[in-house]
């Protein structure tokens, strides 16, 4: 039995679960599958025979085929056949690439969802993915002989929150109530602790057909605590196909193919690559430009190949240590999931860099399905297991400077509520602006902007007098709340951010990257803004004595504290330097207090 995951402030209740049968869908790049779990063995369903169905949809007669079906179509030379959408689903991803599905794309915006034809149809990835889950959906419930329709769906853990939400909105599509969206190396500790009972530091190694996830998670008494995350959600086996296929037009002059043989000769690279697993050397026959062509790659040439894609792997391994402030030798094992982690050279890698061999014992394809099913079944019916997933970037506000003040750091477990306290900075404040932000920078110019709300209705106090508590409420899918409210009056406002939104896999790594480099001229930067504000709050304060002194009967200017003031507010915040403005503000202190003794 397991304990339910809630959401911050809401108290558990077993009893009130649903206990409807709910599966475990792994929703890939390359393929799918959905298993479920009765309370003793999980298993993966046998869909037309076979565990894993081809993310792969065609158009046929406007019709839409999915799985095996549309996979024989794309073999066969079909036009119409979309595959990797997954890789579409972030709406922020720039103009197509070599790392994109090879489509007929529209054009459209950074920002905006890709928009491509299939056949004289105008599509778009959630429609895909949605064709794709409804699919799953039928299945299922064939298999199952009843009606199903809950379901834990995984995601990259790199997958920003619009990624999540176009996931969601495609299972709503298709059918599915979506009890929950975990991230896949986290499905697979799941599966991977309860299973072999395991204790202390695992690095999850997921390396699927179109995505990377690197995870390190503390196992401990049923416990799965994400200790920190990272990779990228455009590096995967597709890439490793890329490379062979770029080789192949290289090596045998075929530069100027059109699409449908660009498919053609990807399907080829992807055969070499999958027989490469098991021979030293992989050939294939196929019809380009036409002739019949006979491709030949060695287990040596597909090493070299990948030399760069696994320069970057190790980039990505050391950046996740390096944040969780690990060692490789404090990991006790490399646990690898995803179809990818099958290539010999990945695997190669990975001994020479931890040591050790990695761990295979695991079914790489269906361990993040099976442990989809576990958490499925946790959530309708209860369990033991705690999870403790992670954001990947720090989230908090602008203060008045321009400088963050980070209310949840990046790799805090979430869900996660966390309330602060703030106050007004002039006097008769009426209303607060609430600028919420993301990064690992001390200054908002140098981080990503959620979102900003204004809260009204504030009293008009003095400045520092007025109490506001604002509020960062990260649930269990990642999504933030910011709420603010005034305590004298209760004023409330709150905004729905996406904490991943806008953020491309590179922008992220770079901010984390930039965190760390940057951190000595970040902390001076924040000095000198927390040295400006309390000059221009000591200024307020003075301006306000002298104001006073002159409304006075005997109406007597106190000139030296004019004049230092006078001196004081001819500094700007771009000019002047920390030392400064720490000078004037003692100096002003100093004085007001020998007045006032």
């Amino acid at each position: 039995m397991v304990l339910q995951i809630m959401e911050p402030g809401q108290a558990v209740n077993v009893d009130t679960a649903k206990k409807a049968k709910a599966v475990g869908i792994d929703l890939g790049t390359t393929h799918s599958l959905v298993a479920i779990n009765d309370g003793e063995k999980t298993k993966i369903l046998e869909i037309n025979q076979s565990t894993i169905v081809p993310s792969i949809v065609a158009l046929v007669e406007e019709e839409f085929e999915v799985g095996q079906a549309a996979k024989t179509l794309q073999k066969n030379g079909h036009k119409v056949v979309v595959s990797s959408v997954k890789r579409l689903m972030d709406p922020d991803m720039q103009q197509p690439s070599d790392a994109l599905p090879v489509l007929d794309y529209l054009p459209y915006q950074p920002g905006e969802m890709a928009r491509f034809k299939i056949g004289e149809r105008l599509s778009n990835p959630i429609e895909i993915s949605a064709e794709i889950l409804k699919y799953l959906k039928k299945k299922t419930q064939e298999v199952l002989g009843e009606e199903v329709d809950q379901a834990v769906i995984t995601v990259p853990a790199y997958f920003s929150e619009r990624a999540r939400g176009a996931t969601r909105l495609a299972a709503k599509l298709a059918g599915w109530k979506v009890l929950r969206l975990i991230s896949e190396p986290t499905a697979a500790a799941i599966q991977f602790g309860l299973n072999q009972q395991k204790q202390g530091l695992y690095l999850v190694f997921d390396l699927g057909g179109g995505t990377f996830d690197v995870s390190i998670l503390n196992l401990e008494n049923q416990v799965f605590q994400v200790v920190a995350t990272g990779g990228d959600t455009l590096m995967g086996g597709d890439d490793v196909d890329q490379l062979i296929a770029a080789d192949l037009k290289e090596r045998y002059g075929l530069e100027t193919i059109d699409k449908t043989e660009e498919k053609n000769l990807l399907a080829i690279a992807e055969d070499l690559k999958k027989q490469l697993s098991e021979v030293k050397t992989a050939e294939k026959n196929g019809h380009f430009q036409g002739q019949n062509r006979h491709f030949l790659i060695d287990f040596d040439h597909f090493s070299t190949l990948l030399r760069p894609f696994l320069s970057k792997i190790e980039h990505l391994l050391n950046q996740v240590l390096k944040s969780a402030r690990l060692t490789k030798s404090d990991i006790k094992d490399c646990l690898l999931v995803g179809g990818s982690t099958r290539l010999k050279p990945v695997q190669n890698f990975l001994e020479k860099y931890f040591g050790k061999k990695p761990l295979t014992d695991l079914h790489p394809d269906h361990v993040v399905a099976e442990g989809a099913a576990i958490q499925a079944r946790a959530l309708t019916h209860g369990s033991a297991s705690l999870l403790l997933d992670v954001i990947p970037l720090s989230l908090g506000l602008e203060t008045m400077g321009g400088i963050v003040e980070k209310i949840i750091p990046r790799n805090s477990p979430i869900p996660a509520q966390v309330t602060q306290e703030f106050t007004t900075f002039q006097d008769n404040q009426t209303g607060m602006s609430i600028h919420v932000v993301q990064g690992e920078r001390e200054m908002v110019a140098d981080c990503r902007s959620l979102g900003k709300f204004s809260l009204k209705g504030i009293p008009p106090l003095p400045a520092g007098f007025a109490k506001i508590e604002v509020t960062f409420d990260v649930d269990a899918d990642g999504l933030l709340t910011v709420s603010a409210q005034e305590k004298t009056t209760g004023a409330y406002q709150a905004i729905e951010v996406q904490p991943g939104h806008g953020l491309t896999t590179d922008e992220m790594e770079q901010m984390v990257f930039n965190g760390f480099q940057s951190a000595e001229v970040d902390m001076e930067a924040r000095a000198k803004g927390h040295a400006w504000v309390k000059l221009q709050f000591v200024l307020k304060l003075c301006q306000k004595i002298l104001q006073a002194k002159k409304e006075q009967p005997s109406g007597l200017a106190d000139q030296k504290l004019q004049a230092l003031v006078d001196e004081a507010a001819i500094l700007t915040k771009e000019h002047g330097t920390t030392d400064m403005f720490r000078e004037y503000a003692n100096r002003l202190e100093n004085y007001f207090k020998s007045d006032q003794d």
